[in-house]
């Protein structure tokens, strides 16, 4: 009934949904973390696979119970395995609780353990101001990054034309002269403190992503560069502009196919192709998520940022209107082996 690795504690709720089942696990569950000890644990799920009911009310009942017990817990409570119909009652009745939805175990082990998705990004530091370096490389390494620093002007020239990182950051006057030997490897030019948040808007988007629709997601590759105009057409654009705290404008570019496949395992139902309204309507549903997501994770670190509401495009033309010749992070993703991508640069146009 449950089962504890690497400090996620999962349970499994069989049989017909009723008051006593209810009460039984609630019960095993409190006893379950007061012997291990709640301070070891992740983070704490109900798998709902073998479960059956008569009627909403009859689940709506239980998620009461469960949100009751666990809202005193100091931890991500959820629960996962569901099918598409029961996927439909729990997302409604979960709106006012602090209960997450999980299609499966793998969405849950991304969503307590975003890092897993950077490994092997790597990263080259600049400054001459060797404090510059070590706080910027510490904070980075700390977010899991792999990090080559250097405050010798030279060194850095012979490591940026080695090819050998993703991506690499400057904060120094050289910024200027770099344009000059960048042509082979882009400087990305961004404040010490977004290039440190970075990993919350790829995380938080990736984490909405799976978690709403079930689906794999992967990062392919990196790249700094100018926003991506010549892409195919069929193109369904998100464009989410912040200030604050941190400046710039995060970028959602779905192929309409993906965009569809997505929608589709978000709302278990079939969407038209013709209807570009209802898919650039659900991509903004997902992108409110997302920014609103990544507003309260900021908060909690002391950042404050305010999100402008998700604008969405049919056209890469019309959102390059808007993001211009910016460098900027590129990144290429996978989202059920179908190809999605993220921009996110520190300037606005």
């Amino acid at each position: 009934m449950f089962d504890v690795k690497s400090g996620v504690l999962t349970a499994e709720y069989s049989g017909k949904i009723c008051q006593s089942r209810d009460t039984s696990l609630i019960f095993s569950l409190r006893k379950e973390v007061d012997s291990i000890g709640k301070e070891k644990i992740k983070g704490l799920f109900v798998s709902v696979k073998n479960i059956s009911y008569d009627s909403p009310r009859e689940l709506a009942l239980f998620i009461k119970h469960l949100n009751e017990y666990t809202r005193k817990l100091d931890m991500p409570v959820g629960i996962y395995n569901y099918d598409t119909q029961t996927y439909k009652i729990l997302k409604a009745i979960t709106s006012s609780t602090n209960l997450e939805l999980f299609r499966n175990i793998e969405t849950i082990k991304l969503f307590l353990d975003p890092k897993s998705f950077k490994k092997g990004l790597s990263i080259l530091i600049f400054d001459e101001n060797s404090q510059n370096v070590e706080k910027l490389a510490y904070d980075l390494s700390e977010l899991g990054y792999m990090v080559t620093k250097t405050t010798d002007k030279e060194e850095f020239e012979k490591l940026l034309e080695s090819k050998k990182y993703e991506f690499s950051v400057t904060q120094s006057f050289l910024n200027q002269d770099l344009q000059q030997i960048s042509n082979k490897k882009p400087t990305l030019r961004l404040s010490k403190q977004l290039i440190s948040n970075l990993p919350l808007f790829m995380d938080t988007a990736v984490e909405t992503l799976v978690t709403y629709t079930g689906l794999k997601a992967q990062k392919i590759s990196h790249s700094v560069t100018t926003f991506n105009s010549d892409l195919v057409s069929d193109m369904v654009c998100a464009l989410m502009k912040f200030k604050g705290d941190l400046t710039g404008s995060f970028v959602l570019v779905f192929p309409q196919q993906t965009a569809i496949k997505a929608l589709e395992e978000m709302l278990g139902e079939k969407i038209n192709p013709k209807d570009s309204e209802a898919i650039m309507d659900g991509v903004g549903e997902l992108c409110n998520t997302i920014t609103g997501s990544t507003k309260t994770y900021l908060s909690k670190k002391g950042v404050k940022v305010l999100f402008e509401l998700p604008r969405t495009y049919s056209s890469i033309k019309q959102i390059y209107s808007t993001i211009g010749d910016n460098n900027g992070i590129w990144i290429n993703m996978q989202l059920d082996q179908k190809p999605f991508y993220m921009f996110i640069t520190g300037l606005t146009h």
